[in-house]
């Protein structure tokens, strides 16, 4: 886990990250960016 709930795959062949978290039996994706820096999706959620 990243920050509290929010989950971030490690996937070394694909250039971007995914941050997501479950919500019930669904995925709330919050950001899907490239190689920024990796505190920036923080401000979106």
């Amino acid at each position: 886990m990243i920050h509290g709930r929010i989950r971030r795959p490690v996937l070394s062949r694909f250039p971007y990250a995914d941050y997501f978290r479950e919500q019930g039996a669904e995925i709330l994706v919050i950001a899907l960016h490239g190689r920024q820096d990796p505190d920036r999706w923080r401000q979106r959620s």
